[in-house]
């Protein structure tokens, strides 16, 4: 069964199964606002040079997604705690200005629309 999401409901971005696609089951929308529900809704993009703000985060050979905001904040945070953990070993330095450029390097953004949360 195939759930949509409504993005004119309160809370936005709530699922319902559609009315015969023409209005939400909840609001009772145009329909217009209803957007295919994909798995994984949100996703960690990185700032590139060349092509923007891109999911480069893998799980093996597939790109990686997440059910929830909390859920890609949580792999973010564990990136970065596995990154400074890596280069104390080394013997190099990881401030707080180092923790702040890494986490400006990342962003999380919706699937659906690829806007960026928060």
């Amino acid at each position: 069964m195939t759930h949509y999401i409504c993005e004119k409901c309160d809370p936005p971005g709530q699922s319902h199964l559609p009315s015969g696609l023409a209005a939400c089951a909840a609001c009772d929308s145009d329909g217009t606002e209803i957007l295919s529900e994909r798995p994984g809704g949100y996703e960690v993009r990185t700032s590139t040079i060349a092509e923007g703000w891109v999911n480069c985060w893998h799980l093996g050979e597939s790109l990686q997604t997440f059910t929830s905001i909390s859920e890609a904040q949580a792999e973010i945070d564990a990136h970065i705690k596995d990154l400074a953990l890596m280069r104390t070993e080394a013997g190099e330095e990881f401030d707080d200005l180092d923790d702040r450029h890494e986490r400006e390097q990342l962003r999380i953004h919706r699937v659906d629309t690829g806007e960026p949360v928060g």
